[in-house]
């Protein structure tokens, strides 16, 4: 029996939220918000709430993904390994987003992880597609996506330091009371978060924003100060607005300037026995959190105004764990 502890952010089907289901997948819809398990163990194929397909190693760093391809994947309704052996993302309407290649290779086809995380397409006889190597031209290509790995593709490598190894960064089910390891380490949210925030603006064919640690003192301190004193406003219970705040700390910022607030919530489920007590709590990917206040951001108008403003340059996205809510509070700044 489980109950929802927060439904912001996150879709939940009616499947335990994150569990695990081994590849190869063969004439099958994949389940949103379900970690598919590569044989070797070290990654993980899923099908995010935000509609992207990512493929992540136990460290929760994103190694391929739709995002990456420029592929729409906020229309993303379903994803289906056809009975072709075809790998086919739909939108709502039906409509074909993408496709791993212009035919299915044949109803033997089945889908797997290779040991170094290359999503493929494989039959009884040879590869019939590599999302590292596209077999159908024989032409190499690069990891799609590399948000977080060191060397990838990201244009702007500013911001705080690349999150280091947690042994619990995929999340999934804890005792009552037991916390992530990760969920302490604040400044890798904060990476994650801006690394979401520059793949939304490149997706958009806009540049990168630089990070500020300036900014990110001013944002953090309002995350912290909202979760100290209880409230979710742009301005304080003294009215103080946002704008005021980088005055007040001296920031350079004399042209165009903006706030963004969001939660992001760290735990979808817990489980109850018939008694109704918790036996178990479900935390979500590490990854996954991280990118949340954008998710939100990008499906409200005003934020994504914010967000892909032209005119901004640069920004920071402070945050603060509240542990009572069991949620980050995130406070973007930006700036010409």
């Amino acid at each position: 029996m489980a109950r929802a502890l927060s439904l912001a952010l996150i879709v939940l089907t009616a499947a335990p939220a994150w569990s695990q289901t081994a590849l190869p997948l063969s004439n099958a819809d994949l389940i949103r918000d379900h970690l598919y398990l590569s044989p070797s163990g070290d990654h993980f194929l899923i099908f995010r709430p935000d509609g992207d397909l990512v493929v992540v190693n136990t460290d929760g760093q994103i190694l391929w993904g739709l995002g990456g391809l420029g592929v729409p994947f906020q229309g993303a309704d379903r994803v289906a390994m056809r009975p072709d052996g075809n790998l086919v993302v739909y939108a709502a309407d039906g409509a074909r987003l993408w496709s791993a290649l212009p035919a299915g290779p044949g109803p033997s086809a089945r889908l797997t992880i290779s040991a170094d995380g290359d999503l493929q397409l494989v039959t009884d006889r040879d590869l019939a597609w590599s999302a590292r190597r596209d077999v159908t031209r024989g032409a190499a290509t690069a990891p799609s996506i590399t948000r977080v790995v060191p060397g990838g593709a990201e244009p702007d490598h500013s911001g705080p330091a690349a999150c280091g190894p947690a042994p619990d960064a995929a999340g999934g089910a804890f005792e009552p009371g037991q916390t992530p390891s990760f969920i302490a380490d604040v400044a890798c949210i904060e990476r994650l978060a801006h690394d979401e925030a520059n793949r939304a603006r490149r997706l958009a064919g806009l540049g990168p924003l630089a990070w500020s640690d300036a900014f990110a003192a001013v944002a953090r301190s309002h995350s912290e100060d909202m979760v100290r004193r209880g409230y979710v406003s742009h301005d304080t219970p003294e009215g103080v607005s946002f704008s005021e705040r980088m005055e007040a700390a001296g920031l350079d910022c004399s042209g165009p300037r903006a706030e963004n607030i969001a939660g992001a919530h760290a735990v979808g489920l817990e489980w109850v026995n018939e008694a109704d007590e918790v036996v178990s709590v479900e935390w979500l990917p590490r990854q996954e959190i991280g990118s949340a206040p954008v998710v939100s951001w990008i499906h409200s108008p005003p934020h994504r105004r914010n967000l892909l403003n032209p005119d901004h340059h640069r920004h920071a996205i402070g945050v603060a764990w509240d542990a009572d809510a069991q949620m980050y509070r995130a406070t973007q700044l930006l700036c010409e």
